[in-house]
């Protein structure tokens, strides 16, 4: 399966229903950039798009995914950890638990749904006359959780129609749950954000994250 290719000047439109542009660093544009609360210093990038084929699609596919992907093809116990630094960590796991690449693991479907944690894996984000960033994540809950909260700060919602459009949404972290067989999601709403658990196999949105 091919990268997902994010192309900055394009993802600009795309991506957040009208806002300006939010700059970040090293090129980066259409991103937050958000902190650990417990060290300023540790920062991370998030997409202020989902990331699903429906934006992003693999050349030759035909696969539109409105509401989302999985978490993972199973319900296998996964190690992984909820606080901020653990996402990148908590990906790799999954995707090695998985098998990788989704049409490796199902060989027999055409174009198979990805799962979220290779969904971030897979994608670059292409910044013109500058080294194309790839090595995204899928967040931890505490990553994601900070990231939400960064954007409600620094992103101007022009009405409530944007951001019924653009912001509401049940949105995968790479943290499993109590429940071996569920992960948490974050529901992205106002400022008062939804917690809770999906099966894995359920669909929820993506947003990924890079290191700084």
């Amino acid at each position: 399966m091919n990268r997902l290719i994010a192309v900055c000047c394009i993802v600009l439109l795309a991506g957040c229903g009208g806002y300006p542009p939010v700059s970040g660093i090293h090129g980066l544009t259409n991103v937050v950039i958000f902190s650990d609360p417990s060290n300023d210093d540790v920062k991370l990038a998030g997409t202020l798009f989902d990331v699903y084929p429906e934006k992003y699609i693999p050349h030759g596919s035909s696969r539109s995914i409105s509401d989302g992907v999985p978490w993972a093809y199973n319900n296998d116990p996964i190690a992984t950890e909820s606080g901020f630094g653990s996402g990148q960590q908590n990906s790799t796991n999954i995707i090695q638990n998985q098998g990788g690449d989704p049409q490796d693991i199902k060989p027999n479907v055409t174009d198979p749904v990805p799962y979220a944690a290779w969904l971030c894996e897979q994608l670059v984000m292409d910044v013109p006359g500058s080294d194309d960033y790839d090595d995204w994540f899928l967040p931890s809950f505490d990553e994601l959780d900070a990231m939400h909260t960064k954007m409600l700060d620094v992103v101007p919602r022009a009405n409530e129609d944007d951001m019924n459009a653009h912001w509401r949404g049940m949105y995968w972290s790479s943290t499993e749950a109590n429940n071996p067989r569920a992960a948490q999601y974050l529901n992205f709403w106002d400022a008062s954000p939804g917690v809770g658990e999906f099966l894995k196999q359920n669909t929820a949105k993506v947003r990924c994250v890079h290191a700084l």
